[in-house]
């Protein structure tokens, strides 16, 4: 698979038209991904980039524009406005969360309409977890990225849409290209990004999961699934509906989940202990645990 991924959907207009030219390619760079690395490496990785265009006979390559974010939420405004301002590709650089932030900016505050009909966006990942790269099988290398980026191929990949509050005045809405969950894992996700990285992103994680475990109070849930009925779950620890298969640096929370099936994977762990996210863990980081009778998915 190459590294280009249209927002929703694609066209061969759109794939011609930016095939082997940069001309409208955007980076937006998040210069604190991956503990502040990315910002260090950056100058090293464009060069990197404009090097291998040239050795591929890609034109334009001067072309290339760079905006560097400064503080968190701004990557979607600098996306937004990139792509109003006739970007053809906008090229995610950081982690996860950087990710997100770019994807959401494909679309229109408070909206699901999106900001252009033929803007793409691309990744080159850099960060700590690297939950999204992994569902697409690729390494956290960055030359390794920017040349599967430089092949010049697309791909389709799907992109959710949650609401919050619906039908209320405070109703929020938020757009997801890997998984959006509610339970523990918001708690564990804000533990673990204010947490050092000292022992790298899993172990990180790891730790995050068991203190959040021990905090958070488990909830009764009412769940509706397409047009299914309503179904009460007790003790919910987790709710994920996937688009991806990885979140939590690594867990394999949706193993059979597909970018690009227009479908997605709901798992729900419910009555989860930390002894059982103890024992249970090889399970968890492997796909097993959907047999587990804790896990409905």
């Amino acid at each position: 698979a190459g590294q280009l991924a249209c927002s929703e959907t694609s066209n061969a207009n759109t794939m011609a038209s930016v095939a082997m030219s940069l001309k409208g390619w955007v980076f937006v760079v998040n210069p604190a991904s991956a503990s502040g690395a990315t910002g260090k490496k950056w100058p090293k990785m464009l060069q990197k980039f404009k090097d291998t265009a040239s050795a591929k006979s890609w034109s334009d390559i001067e072309e290339v524009s760079v905006v560097m974010t400064t503080r968190p939420s701004e990557a979607t405004e600098l996306t937004r406005t990139a792509l109003m301002e006739g970007a053809a590709v906008v090229v995610a650089v950081g982690g996860d969360g950087s990710l997100a932030e770019v994807v959401e900016g494909f679309f229109e505050p408070a909206s699901h309409n999106k900001v252009s009909e033929t803007g793409m966006l691309a990744y080159v990942p850099n960060g700590t977890g690297g939950d999204f790269r992994k569902s697409l099988e690729w390494s956290n290398n960055y030359e390794e990225a920017i040349n599967n980026l430089l092949k010049g191929t697309t791909r389709q990949v799907d992109v959710g849409h949650v609401l919050m509050g619906h039908g209320t005045l405070n109703e929020v809405g938020r757009h997801f290209i890997n998984i959006s969950s509610c339970g523990s894992s918001a708690l564990i996700a804000q533990i673990a990004n204010s947490s050092p990285n000292i022992f790298g992103s899993t172990i990180t994680f790891y730790q995050a999961s068991l203190r959040g475990l021990l905090q958070y109070q488990p909830r009764t849930l009412c769940i509706k699934v397409d047009d299914g009925e309503w179904q009460e779950f007790k003790d919910v620890n987790c709710l994920a509906v996937c688009n991806g298969k990885y979140f939590g640096s690594g867990m394999l929370v949706a193993p059979k989940a597909s970018l690009s099936d227009g479908l997605l994977d709901v798992t729900i762990w419910a009555g989860f202990g930390m002894l059982d996210f103890v024992l249970l863990s090889p399970l968890i980081f492997s796909g097993e645990h959907i047999k587990h009778e804790k896990t409905t998915s």
